[in-house]
């Protein structure tokens, strides 16, 4: 009954991105992200999951209803050049390993269902009032938040196990008929409906910092927000991701700093260095102690283990998923590591130059680059430092312990979503702004 119902939820949402307004689409696209695993399709091969068909529709429908705002947004678009460099990273890792016309198709797969969410993201942002998603979401994540205390208080995901025997095909690594349940003695750790605690850790790590930079324009009480705030905080805390922490605590001193004058900005970092010189000792011994998640030891391993593999193919690369399949046989973070002796690969730079070479890896660190610029340049704009925030928390957590899960489709929609709020007029053109988003809507009443 349980999986008749998860199934009959997912297509009423999916009849209302089919039939809806535009502007619903950005909720939809994260709650989907969120509370369905990357590990469930309705089809194996090809692979069809719930996420793939919003993301192919979207385009489908946005294409089809209205081709001249796709390419008005387009032309808005600054990620253009990092975008067309991965691209070409991309068909240059499939042709110089001839891996043929299945190459180019993964290749293209692998790009739309990766960094086509940064312009998804970008395009919905024009929406941005009529979304009003840090509101709308308010109760999505308290619901969410809320299966995390369940999970940590039973000891069992019986969460993950209801959604993903809701579909036709699981391909994760976890059990269904047993309890789930990935705490340790030494750490807790909860993943509610992401695959793995480190997803979880990402995923609220970014989260929290769009809420908290922009608490002020959440239309709640007080205590409804601060209800949010902590049952967030102590989810991203049961995560038991480390590196979700560190990451939150890196983006908060960014929007803390975008909020001080100038003298007091030079007394916090100095602050700052001064507390990171005293605790790096212990940062490191915490990190070096084995058998307790991943060591600096194992993360030596992983990057010795990947210069032997980046030097059969320096420039391009070993060829598109080349690691998922044959080094860790799947996507899925901890999932079935052929070579156990490496542990996984738990960095976005591990599986940059060993798929993608120096080309793709300097692609990625490129993309990057520009989505910092732009915010940075932007800063004064609304969302830009939050977006900042979130980007930077965000590529630190990917060079720390990688992109897992989707993790990084959260992300990028929000990065996307706050680069295009901030491209949007000044506060005195807002109104002009307005009117064409009335337009476009009534638009697509008729």
């Amino acid at each position: 009954m349980l999986d008749i119902l998860v199934l009959l939820l997912f297509f009423i949402l999916f009849g209302f991105f089919l039939f809806g307004k535009t502007h619903n689409h950005f909720l939809l696209f994260v709650s989907v992200s969120i509370f369905i695993p990357y590990c469930v399709y309705f089809n194996k091969n090809p692979s069809i999951s719930p996420h793939h068909l919003l993301l192919y529709f979207f385009f489908i429908k946005l294409f089809s209803q209205s081709p001249l705002e796709l390419k008005s947004h387009y032309n808005k678009f600054p990620l253009k050049i990092p975008l067309i460099l991965i691209i070409i990273s991309l068909l240059g890792s499939v042709y110089f390993n001839e891996v043929g016309a299945v190459g180019f198709y993964n290749a293209f797969r692998f790009f739309m269902e990766n960094y086509s969410y940064l312009f998804i993201g970008f395009v919905l942002a024009f929406y941005y009032k009529e979304t009003d998603f840090l509101n709308k979401m308010y109760w999505p994540m308290i619901v969410f938040c809320l299966f995390g205390l369940f999970e940590f208080v039973q000891g069992d995901n019986f969460i993950f196990r209801i959604i993903c025997k809701a579909f036709p095909i699981y391909d994760g690594y976890l059990s269904l008929d047993s309890i789930i349940s990935l705490s340790r003695t030494y750490r807790t750790r909860i993943f509610i409906s992401t695959v793995h605690p480190s997803t979880l850790g990402a995923v609220m790590c970014c989260m929290s910092l769009a809420y908290i930079s922009q608490i002020k324009n959440i239309d709640k009480s007080n205590f409804k927000k601060g209800i949010l705030l902590v049952l967030m905080l102590s989810v991203l805390f049961l995560s038991g991701s480390r590196t979700g922490l560190i990451c939150f605590l890196f983006g908060s001193i960014i929007l803390f700093f975008n909020r001080i004058a100038f003298t007091l900005k030079i007394i916090a970092f100095v602050s700052c260095v001064f507390i990171f010189v005293y605790q790096i000792n212990t940062f490191i011994e915490k990190f070096e102690q084995e058998g307790q998640g991943s060591s600096i030891s194992m993360r030596q391993e992983q990057l010795i283990f990947s210069y032997m593999y980046f030097l059969k193919s320096p420039i391009y690369g070993n060829g598109v998923r080349y690691t998922s399949k044959n080094i860790m046989e799947r996507d899925s973070y901890n999932d079935r590591v052929v070579d156990s002796s490496i542990g996984g690969l738990e960095s976005v730079v591990f599986y940059q130059v060993i798929d993608y070479g120096l080309m793709g890896f300097s692609s990625y660190i490129i993309l990057f680059l520009f989505i910092i610029r732009y915010f940075f340049k932007n800063r004064k704009k609304k969302y830009a430092i939050t977006g900042l925030a979130i980007t930077s928390s965000f590529l630190l957590f990917a060079i720390f312990s990688g992109e897992i899960g989707g993790n990084n489709v959260v992300a990028y929609l929000l990065i996307g979503y706050c680069m295009g709020i901030s491209s949007l007029p000044k506060e005195e053109n807002d109104e002009v702004k307005e009117d064409v988003v009335s337009d476009i809507l009534k638009l697509e009443s008729k």
